[in-house]
């Protein structure tokens, strides 16, 4: 249950992105062209938040590297 509301949690910036330039862009281009580039928005914000999701996890797991630890 945690990981699913997490998920929404990281869906919730791209998602008002995309109803954002949705909204801006159907009235002065229409809907044809306004979905695609409201897609292309959520799909920045969601590559940029897997991004940081990475290099946190690289850090995180750098911590727990056996081969850094002194030898006894």
């Amino acid at each position: 249950m945690g990981q699913f509301f997490v998920l929404l949690l990281a869906l919730l910036p791209a998602a008002l992105a995309f109803v954002g330039v949705l909204f801006l862009l159907k009235l002065a281009l229409g809907y044809a062209a306004a979905v695609p580039c409201a897609a292309l928005a959520a799909t920045v914000i969601l590559a940029v938040e897997a991004g940081f999701g990475v290099m946190l996890l690289g850090k995180l797991f750098e911590r727990f590297d056996v081969s850094e630890e002194p030898a006894n």
